[in-house]
């Protein structure tokens, strides 16, 4: 089965208790339902492997035992992904705010390497100005330490890619299941 894919949530420095004990939670639920999965695919893989001549009436009512696994695996990823979603929301309020702390970060260092430029004997110009000595943007934003702040601000990056494709699948999941149901229904059962 092509199941839907769930990235664990990444671990971050500026995650609160909360958030980090939510996050670890979920990382178990998505192992407990790649297990299931797992099983779920095992149970198929069965199914279809075994020779058509030694398949028992018994093994006919067995065959209808993947279908509800498989609607048991989708109920319990809908209600992790939907566990996800109230996650990623609480993240990024905790993301936007490490963001703009970040963001100001990177601003101070660039403006304190502009004066150590300037101290050591550079000439702080205009950016259009031609003068020799003048301190160019290049040597502001690729000092080391501006990238590092940089690449900090950009690690807490907002999670929108992850919620849009969260919301796709959910509805994706919710499709499936009502195919199933649909199916149970017009079987009888």
């Amino acid at each position: 089965m092509q199941w839907t894919r769930i990235p664990q949530p990444p671990e971050m420095p500026w995650h609160s208790k909360p958030t980090a004990k939510t996050r670890a939670e979920l990382v178990k639920r998505i192992e407990q339902l790649q297990t299931h999965r797992d099983g779920w695919d095992e149970a198929e893989r069965q199914m279809t492997e075994t020779p058509i001549e030694v398949v028992s009436s018994e093994g006919i009512f067995l065959a209808d035992m993947p279908q509800s696994m498989f609607f048991d695996i989708l109920k319990e990823e809908l209600e992790l992904r939907i566990d996800l979603q109230a996650y990623y929301e609480a993240e990024q309020k905790e993301g936007s705010t490490a963001r703009s702390a970040a963001f100001a970060r990177a601003e101070e260092l660039q403006a304190d390497v502009r004066q150590r430029l300037v101290g050591i004997g550079f000439i702080d110009a205009a950016a259009t100005a031609n003068v020799p000595g003048k301190i160019t943007q290049a040597m502001i934003v690729g000092h080391p330490e501006v990238l590092a702040a940089r690449l900090e601000a950009s690690t807490s990056n907002d999670r929108a890619d992850q919620v849009r494709e969260n919301a796709t699948a959910m509805k994706r999941i919710k499709e499936q299941m009502q195919k199933l149901r649909q199916r149970a229904a017009a079987a009888g059962v």
